[in-house]
This record gives C-alpha cells, structure tokens and sequence, in this order.
C-alpha cells in the first residue's frame, strides 16, 4: 500500500495494552499492528489503564507514547478526560478498542474514530460473573453499542462480525480482517515421547480449562501443559487436586515468547475449550510448529480451524475428548494435519493485517481511501487493456458492494483492473481472481498457450499487485474459469467478466457465473461490442435476458445488474442494447482493415494509432 500523502496521527484508546499483566492475543493485535503504523511513517499515542510496576508514561522512539490512567474501571473516564484536555488533540483519527466495555465515544469525542472488537463480551461476562452477567453485559456492552450505529467497526473474523451485526451494528459498516503471525518466532521442535498435550491463554472462567482436564482424562498416558495466568488459577488447581491429575498436568504461568514456542513445538495436540474467541492466535502459533488443534466450535474457532484439514472441531467436551484421543492414537493423520496447518499459518501475516485495518483509518480519517484518479496513476505501468473511463466505471461497481461481498473476476492478466476493484472495495470485500495464466487469450494474436509468456504474466501480475499494496488481500485462484468453478463456491455480488475473446468460452463465463451473481448484483463485460465472440455470446444470453437490465456501457465495457424483467421489461432492453451494435460494427471494420494492412481506412473510422487493436 502506498504511503499516503501526509502521515496519519492515530490516538488509540485502549483499556489495556500490550505489557500489561492481564493481556492475551488482544495485546498481541494491538503491538502488531502499531508497531508496523508507526515503522512506516505514522505517529501513534496510546491512552491505556495503568498497572503495578508501569510508567505512567512510555516514550518508543519519536513516533509512539504511551500514557496510561486510571485502574481496569476507573480508565474509562479517565482517558476521556485526558482527551479532553489535550492528549492527542492533533490526532487525525481515533482507535477505540472495545474490550466488553466501551468508551462511550460517541457521546464525547468529535473526531473521526474507528471501533476494534475482538469478540463480543456475551459469555465472558456470564462465565466470570454467573449472577449479574447477563445485566452487565446489556448494560456495559450491548446497549452502549447502539451509540456505534455509524462507526466504522474492525474485527477480526466472520463470527465476531456476525455477533456485532446481532447486537445492532450496521453488518456494512464492519470490516473483517484475520490476525497475523510471526513465523520468525515458532518453528518446530522435537516432540514429546509421550502424548502431550498444551493450552495456551488467560486462566479465566470463561476459557474452561475445566472441560480440557475431561480431555486428559479421556486420553491415557497423556500430559497437559497449562500455559499462561490470570485469577482463575486457584479454582483449576483444587481441580487438578481433586481429580488427582496433578501429576499430568504442568501449570506454568507466564512463559517468554522462547519458551512458548519450544512448548508448542514438542506438543502433540494445541488444545481450546473456550466459551467465547474471536479468532484465536494461538491456533496459528501451534500451526507454525506444525502442530495441530483440537477445539470446540466456538466463535472464529472454525475459522482460524479447517476442520479435517489442520485440526479438529467438536460440539461437546465428549466429543472433543474422542476426536484428541483419534488424534493421538493415529500419527500419520495428526503429521498430516499439522502439515496443513503450518502451510495455511504462513498465509495470515502481520504486514497485511495492519495494512487492512491501517485503511479503514485512513478512510475514516480523510473520508475515501484513494480517488479513482490516485488509483489511476497506480496502475499507469500495468499493461492492460482499460480506458479512463472504463476503470471509472470498474471503481464504482466495486465501491457499491456492501461490507461483506465477494467481487470475482476472470482473467486478471496483469492486475490493472484487479488493482483498481480491490483498491475501490470496502476492506470486508473478498476480491477473487480467476487467471491461470498459461498465456493464452491474451489477445487477437496471442490465442494459443504459452507457458514462458504465461509464467511471465503471472509474476508480473503478483508483482504489480505488490506494488499497490494489494496482494496479501486478493485471493488469486490459477486455474481456467471453467475449473474454478469448482474451487470458488457461494455467491457474487460483483462479477468482471474478460477472459477468453472467443465465443464459447465467454458465453460459458456469462452463463456459469452469471448464475452465481445475487439479485441486484452486477455483472460487467469487458470487450462487449468489440470482440465477436464476446458480443455473439451477449446476443445469445443478455439480449432478451430474463434477468439481467442492461445499465449502459463505457466504450467496451457493458453494466448488467440482475434483477426480474417483465416481457415489455425484456423489450426495451434489447433496444437500448441494440444502440451498441452500431459501435460492434465500427470496431469490426477497423480490424478488418487492420488485417488487409489497410491503415488509412482504419484511421478514416476513428482509430487514431492504425498499429494497434481496437480495445
């Protein structure tokens, strides 16, 4: 992602950060992320809860301060205050972390904010406190939340977005964006000799380590590993003396980030019981020692988990106790599990995170992330075949897609409109892109595949994505349309259809995908009117279409949208479809005349570079 044009000033309130004594992964996030804002340019003020033994206020280098106030509960009003009276009054852009309690921004502070939330509090709240959690919860969280209806919200899976939406946040207004790892820090290591076991977290109720010890005691000659701190620790160990597991069990408090990951990498299984989790990075901490997780299905669980693939699901303790001792007993499924895992842990890294969520603050901050214009001077070096205008009109249809949409394109060849739909799209988009890049149907001269001119767009294209910052959040699927059929599932909401100029190919593309675009999605064909084979398969298929209104064209490039028509409907779209043809046959002729070397006559119909093709 380029650097804006001005560095942003971000003030971050937060109830804890992460050197705090009773941090977890929402520590982790919060340093990953800042600590990249602030390496590439930015300043940052963090206002947090004080705690034994901190600074009142911490400088790390010129760029980040850290000032913190007040205990756990006193921190709220307190960090208000300091705003009030000038901590961070330059900020261009405020990030309130939500952790269960809210810091009521809404009702106080008049600058641009963004809202970060892990997971909703729901089941914390009613595991830490059995009797009044349900009343705290509506009152420190849900409520308050309705305060938030026109805040940008960031979180950081489907299912934490899917609670925010349940508890009233507008779902268009939320982005999603996975965690980070560092695989500098975890590699495998030895395993153990016997079956060994670890949890890493925060001892809270509300994790259930209790249901782990059912584990253990479902998997003979099994030890556990109890990795981290907090104030439910004494209740786990009368538990371990009661059910005498005291000798399997290892309780190890805090570790360092060494000896954590020595740990994770001599487990056999990383284990989760939790009631409530956003995401859950220690999953993909296990992953990258190749170690696999078993867990309940709980929240983003099934998210940062495939299950079958880099670890296993469950949907009671009963059944989590089974699926760990299949596990144990059968290696060749746990080493191929973990194999996964670590492959797919590599894909989620910190660097794209923070440029995910460094976007939607940049948005809030100076109103739209980038100008069509600022996107075009992006992509002025890619080759490709998009006007002005087209990518215009390209930028806009992807702006129109909601919070939570899918874009797919076919045939991305070297990312220039590939740049511009995912540079336009909300952060919560998944922008897919369809290209095997065998080097074929790259043009009228360039039908037959070549795969040195193949492996060259490829890289090219990846490279070009790099440069606009754009490549960690594009999935680019290298297979032909027609065998992505079957990788890419599930709904469209805006379809770009230019790959092959020939007609089958491209009426198979309107029709096969075309039928996965949702109602009032849209659907825009690039080479429409132009290449014969394009507008014959227009001709056969949107004409005198049932479902698809035509919306107009920019040169090349024709705007469908899905939606019913009626027969009188279906009429006066074949006419204003019909004004087309007139262009089709222009361009027809300048080929022909470009093919009988009959340059004059080509610059007679109105092409003004007689050695290049009409697109």
């Amino acid at each position: 992602m380029g650097r804006p044009a001005r560095p942003l000033h971000i003030l971050v309130l937060a109830d804890r950060d992460w050197m705090h004594h009773d941090t977890g992964g929402n520590g982790a996030n919060l340093h990953a992320q800042i600590s990249r804002w602030v390496s590439w340019g930015h300043r940052v003020t963090v206002v947090a809860g004080d705690y034994p033994g901190a600074k009142r206020v911490e400088r790390f280098g010129p760029r980040l301060v850290v000032r913190r106030v007040g205990t756990r509960v006193t921190v709220f009003p307190r960090a208000a205050l300091a705003v009030m009276r000038g901590v961070g009054r330059d900020a261009d852009v405020v990030l309130e972390v939500i952790n269960g309690i809210t810091f009521l921004t809404p009702l106080w502070l008049r600058k641009p904010r963004v809202a970060m939330v892990h997971h909703v509090h729901r089941e914390l709240f009613l595991g830490e406190y059995p009797r009044s959690g349900l009343l705290l919860y509506w009152v420190l969280e849900r409520l308050p939340l309705l305060l938030y209806r026109r805040t940008p919200f960031l979180t950081i899976s489907n299912s934490a977005r899917d609670e925010l939406v349940r508890d009233g946040v507008p779902r268009e207004n939320i982005t999603v964006e996975y965690l980070g790892v560092e695989p500098e820090r975890f590699r495998r290591g030895t395993r153990a000799r016997q079956p060994s076991l670890i949890f890493v977290g925060r001892l809270k109720a509300y994790k259930r380590v209790e249901l782990l010890f059912d584990v253990l005691e479902a998997v003979p000659n099994a030890t556990l590993d109890v990795v981290g701190e907090g104030d439910h620790r004494p209740e786990l160990e009368a538990e371990l003396e009661r059910r005498g597991l005291g000798s399997r069990v290892c309780m190890h408090g805090y570790v360092d980030e060494g000896t954590k990951a020595a740990l994770y990498g001599r487990a056999w299984i990383n284990l989760t019981a939790s009631a409530s989790e956003g995401w859950s990075l220690t999953v993909m901490e296990a992953a990258l020692c190749g170690t696999p997780s078993a867990a309940l299905a709980v929240g983003g669980l099934p998210e940062s988990i495939v299950d079958g693939e880099t670890g296993l699901l469950a949907h009671s303790s009963d059944e989590l106790g089974r699926r760990v001792r299949e596990l144990v007993e059968r290696p060749e499924l746990r080493e191929r599990l973990g194999d996964a895992a670590e492959r797919r842990a590599r894909g989620f890294t910190w660097d794209r995170s923070a440029r995910a969520f460094l976007e939607v603050l940049r948005r809030a901050a100076f109103g739209e992330a980038a100008r069509p214009e600022a996107v075009r001077s992006e992509t002025a070096g890619v080759e490709g075949w998009l006007s002005d205008g087209q990518a215009r009109r390209l930028w806009e249809a992807a702006r129109r897609v909601g919070g939570a949409g899918r874009i797919l394109e076919i045939g991305s060849f070297r990312g220039r409109s590939t740049i511009v739909m995912r540079r336009a799209a909300a952060y919560g988009v998944e922008v897919v892109a369809v290209d095997p890049h065998g080097g074929g149907d790259r043009g009228p001269r360039e039908i037959a595949p070549d795969a040195a001119r193949g492996q060259a767009d490829f890289q090219a294209f990846h490279a070009n994505l790099e440069r606009a910052g754009v490549d960690g959040r594009v999935r680019h699927v290298r297979r032909t349309s027609t065998e992505a059929l079957a990788e890419v599932d599930g709904p469209i909401d805006l379809l770009y259809v230019d790959g092959a100029h020939r007609y089958a190919p491209a009426r198979a593309d309107i029709e096969d995908w075309g039928a996965r675009v949702t109602p009032n999605g849209a659907m825009l064909v690039h080479d429409a009117y132009n290449a014969v084979g394009v507008t014959f398969a227009q001709l056969r298929l949107l004409f005198l279409s049932r479902e698809w209104r035509y919306v107009g064209r920019t040169r090349s490039l024709a705007e469908y949208r899905r939606e019913a028509l009626s027969g009188v409907d279906r009429v006066g779209n074949a006419l204003r479809q019909a004004t087309g043809l007139p262009y089709f046959a222009r361009n027809a002729a300048i080929k022909l005349a470009l093919v009988a070397r009959l340059r004059p006559v080509a610059r007679l119909l109105g092409q003004p570079d007689a050695d290049a093709w009409p697109y």
